[in-house]
């Protein structure tokens, strides 16, 4: 994603620009004529080529010179986009006994009167397809079918190393083959610097042969403090063979950080080609999302 810096460069710079109506942002032509002593460098003003940085000493992923407000909506973004997949693959057909499907691979799933056991084990990207994290670990699902609701709990459970600790609950509903989980979330993530917060709602729909939809909102909260709001809507997850990476097949996910706001669109061509439209204000530019993964999760 580092393409998408300057786009997000560009969008800063121009709100944070004066008016062209402003008379005020105008100079006078007094501060516009400048001494020739001032205005021409002397040589010894000019940078040696010691001076100027090697290619070593920029740094690949501080972002210098990217508004704080800007990385913390991308790392959002980057996050949430995970946990929603991650979400997503875990809840899969969770209702129903896997052996009645043939469920194999990774995760394994056992169904044992009302509790439901997804194990990752030692880490695996899932076979569903919807996701790029490694998934570790595993989660009981207790099933409260007069109630129709669930509870979940970890074991070591942790998205890319990430160890995911707090509650979450769900309702769920079925309608002919259709799946729909309501779940809200109230958990924390151990990440490197920290741990970061995913506070909300989300709404996964899971229809044969159709893979799975989520649409919600909740509250990214980073190691830091800043907080995120961040919504999705329509996120179509399929597996599509040959994909560079398991990307939403359409929908959108929107964060806001303070001022900023991002909004990813996915398309059908996102799987196999890593890329989405990211809009910030009134600029839009394609970028490769499948890198901006890697580079702002934690």
């Amino acid at each position: 994603m580092r393409d998408l810096i300057p786009l997000l460069l560009l969008a800063l710079f121009l709100w944070a620009c004066p008016s062209d109506d402003d008379d005020s942002a105008a100079p006078d032509d007094d501060d516009v004529v400048a001494d020739d002593d001032d205005s021409v460098a002397d040589d010894d003003d000019v940078a040696d080529d010691d001076d100027v940085a090697d290619d070593d000493d920029v740094a690949d992923d501080d972002d210098s010179g990217l508004d704080p407000q800007a990385v913390a909506a991308l790392r959002a973004g980057a996050n949430s986009l995970l946990y929603i997949t991650s979400f997503a693959d875990l809840l899969f057909d969770v209702d129903t006994d896997p052996a009645a499907r043939g469920a194999d691979g990774c995760p394994t799933r056992s169904f044992a009167e009302a509790i439901v056991t997804v194990d990752y084990g030692e880490g695996c990207v899932p076979e569903s397809g919807w996701t790029t994290a490694e998934l570790s670990g595993s989660v009981m699902i207790v099933i409260d079918r007069l109630l129709m609701s669930l509870s979940l709990s970890f074991d070591e459970f942790a998205i890319n190393g990430a160890v995911v600790s707090g509650t979450m609950t769900a309702t769920f509903s079925r309608s002919g083959g259709t799946l729909t989980v309501i779940l809200t979330t109230d958990i924390t993530a151990t990440v490197e610097d920290g741990d970061l917060a995913i506070d909300g709602d989300l709404t996964l729909v899971f229809a044969p042969g159709a893979g799975a939809t989520a649409t919600g909102t909740f509250t990214h909260t980073a190691p830091d403090g800043v907080a995120s709001e961040v919504s999705a809507a329509g996120l179509q997850l399929v597996k599509v063979d040959g994909a560079m990476c398991p990307l939403p097949s359409a929908g959108t996910l929107s964060v806001t950080t303070g001022p900023i706001t991002l909004t990813w669109l996915f398309d059908a061509d996102s799987p196999t080609t890593g890329e989405a439209d990211l809009t910030i204000g009134p600029f839009t530019e394609t970028v490769n999302v499948c890198e901006g993964i890697l580079d702002y999760q934690g």
